[in-house]
């Protein structure tokens, strides 16, 4: 069952989630790099190059396995966006950072996305579960 986050506990988690999020671009990288070599390896090559690309995808599950962890949803890695479920006045919302900021300034409800992100306004949060 996914946990609903306070604001402080979403903050808290911020900077290895940052940090997750910053691997997963370098590591994405690297293996976009590794894909065109792949394309050209010759048969020798082949079966080095595919164990690197394997071993590559095993660090990004890593990687997003610990956003998850720590109570984020990655939703856009281009972005380097991330929400974080949490309540706000009694009803389910996301907490919304994206890479770049320097702290969770944004909110949007479940069905509303990165496009209705709105500033966060202290009052009415709780971060605890519905009774």
């Amino acid at each position: 069952m996914r946990r609903f986050l306070s604001y402080e506990e979403a903050s808290a988690h911020l900077p290895a989630v940052r940090e997750a999020v910053l691997e997963l671009r370098r590591l994405r990288e690297r293996l976009v790099l590794l894909r065109a070599a792949l394309e050209q390896a010759g048969p020798a090559d082949r079966s080095r190059l595919e164990q690197q690309a394997e071993e590559i995808l095993a660090r990004m599950s890593e990687a997003v396995r610990r956003i998850e962890q720590a109570g984020g949803e990655l939703k856009d890695l281009d972005l380097g966006l991330v929400d974080f479920l949490t309540l706000r006045a009694g009803q389910p919302a996301y907490y919304c950072w994206r890479l770049g900021e320097p702290e969770i300034r944004y909110w949007h409800g479940l069905d509303e996305g990165f496009a209705g992100r709105k500033p966060i306004d202290p009052d009415g949060w709780t971060g605890l579960p519905v009774a």
